[in-house]
C-alpha cells in the first residue's frame, strides 16, 4: 500500500513536471512570434513621390518628396530616399529644404533630414536668398522651425557665416547660432 502510493505521488508529480514544461515552452514560442510580428518591416513603399500637407483653410502648406520612401507600420515612421522639402509662406519667402536621406516622423511632425542638407530661403523683390548647408538637420514642419549640433554654414550675398549649433524659426527669419561663430561680411560697391 505504502508503495503504490508513493507510486501514485510520483505520478502525479512528474506529469506536473511535463505539464508545467509543455506550458513554458508554449509561452516562449508565443512570445517568440509576437516579437516575429513586430518586426521593423515596411508594409507599403512609394516611389517618385509627392505628399503635400494643407493648412485649415485648404492652401498647402508644405510638401515633400523622394525618389523612394518606406513606411514602418510598427512606429509609424517612414524612411525616404532623396528627399526634398518645400515651406510655403503666404507672406513671405518660401523655404526649401534637400537632403541625401531622412527619417519622417509619426504623422509627420519631425523630419529628420542627413548626408549633405541644403535649405535655401527663395529670393524675392524684398529678401536676398540665403543658402544653409550642413550634415543633419532635425525640421518641425508644422511650427517652421529647424535644429541642428552639427556644424553649419550660411551664405548670402556677399556674406560667409560659420558655426556649431543652430535653430532656426523660418518663419520668423530668424536663426539662433550656438557656438563658434565666424563670418566673413564683404562691403557694399558704391
Amino acid at each position: 500500500m505504502f508503495l503504490r502510493r508513493n507510486l501514485l505521488l510520483i505520478t502525479i508529480l512528474l506529469g506536473a513536471a511535463v505539464l508545467s514544461w509543455w506550458l513554458l515552452s508554449e509561452v516562449q514560442l508565443s512570445g517568440e512570434a509576437e516579437d516575429r510580428a513586430r518586426v521593423h518591416r515596411p508594409d507599403f513603399f512609394l516611389d517618385d513621390f509627392i505628399l503635400v500637407a494643407m493648412d485649415e483653410t485648404g492652401q498647402p502648406k508644405h510638401r515633400i518628396q523622394g525618389t523612394h520612401l518606406e513606411h514602418y507600420p510598427d512606429d509609424d515612421t517612414a524612411e525616404v530616399d532623396e528627399p526634398y522639402m518645400e515651406i510655403y509662406r503666404p507672406q513671405a519667402p518660401d523655404w526649401q529644404i534637400s537632403a541625401r536621406f531622412a527619417w519622417i516622423g509619426p504623422a509627420g511632425e519631425r523630419v529628420r533630414l542627413q548626408r549633405e542638407v541644403v535649405v535655401e530661403r527663395v529670393a524675392t523683390a524684398e529678401v536676398a536668398p540665403m543658402t544653409m548647408l550642413t550634415e543633419e538637420l532635425l525640421a518641425l514642419p508644422d511650427d517652421e522651425y529647424v535644429e541642428t549640433d552639427l556644424p553649419v554654414r550660411f551664405l548670402g550675398t556677399g556674406w560667409d557665416v560659420t558655426a556649431v549649433g543652430m535653430r532656426g524659426w523660418l518663419g520668423e527669419g530668424r536663426m539662433e547660432l550656438l557656438s563658434e561663430v565666424r563670418g566673413v561680411h564683404e562691403p557694399r560697391k558704391p
